[in-house]
């Protein structure tokens, strides 16, 4: 082989490397984009959630202990929500910059994306937990005034 045709496959295997990488990042952002779609759904119905029952909690006759059991809910899902934004973002900005490197390794950035909707999962499992445990604070009669309001 002379070196013009070294040159061509090299070029051609690039070529063939990045519309891979391209069709794997445009699959990545339309789940994503579902995904992120959907757990803004979750996220905002947990907040809903807890504002509603301390907003009507002379209504559902909230004691204390139950108030301060919503407050604890709210408190630590939203600092393990946004721990698990910033694993999310930095992995996110590692896929970005292994999609436009010459050389990368589709093993590893298809792990980058295996890795992202993990992430992605755990946050939705969080969310779902905790809008259990919000409505888990209510005795029967609270939850099914809380159904009606």
């Amino acid at each position: 082989m002379n070196v013009l045709n070294v040159k061509i496959l090299a070029m051609k295997r690039l070529m063939a490397t990045v519309l891979v990488m391209t069709c794997a990042a445009v699959f990545a952002g339309a789940s994503g984009a579902a995904y992120a779609y959907q757990e803004q759904d979750l996220e905002a119905e947990f907040l809903e959630t807890a504002d509603k029952m301390l907003g009507n909690s002379g209504a559902l006759s909230l004691t204390p202990e139950q108030q301060s059991a919503i407050d604890d809910i709210v408190s630590r899902t939203k600092k393990e929500l946004a721990d698990i934004n910033e694993r999310m973002a930095g992995l996110k900005a590692e896929i970005d910059t292994a999609m436009w490197e010459a050389s990368s390794d589709m093993g590893a950035s298809n792990e980058l994306v295996a890795g992202e909707y993990d992430l992605a999962q755990q946050k939705e499992s969080l969310v779902v937990e905790a809008i259990n445990a919000l409505h888990g604070v209510l005795d029967e009669k609270q939850a099914q005034i809380f159904g009606r309001l």
